[in-house]
């Protein structure tokens, strides 16, 4: 009976691993989009048509940004 708790603790554990790299490497790759946005915004202040879909990526990335912390509150 406890090596069979042992195991299932193991198992939980290491699917938490995994999941929190994924997390890790989701928002490593956000946080290089928002970088990349920042450069583009700059340069394209005063040039209104690129800065909506500049906008439009941003709400994009902040959407993706709020459903991985949401990912991670459930985790805790």
């Amino acid at each position: 009976m406890m090596n069979r708790l042992v195991q299932l603790l193991e198992k939980k554990v290491a699917q938490l691993v995994r999941e929190y790299e994924t997390i890790k490497e989701e928002n490593t790759e956000l946080k290089k989009q928002v970088e990349l946005l920042q450069i583009e915004l700059e340069g394209a202040l005063g040039k209104p048509s690129h800065l909506k879909e500049v906008e439009s990526r941003i709400g994009k990335i902040i959407n993706s940004i709020d459903t991985l912390m949401e990912r991670e509150n459930g985790n805790l």
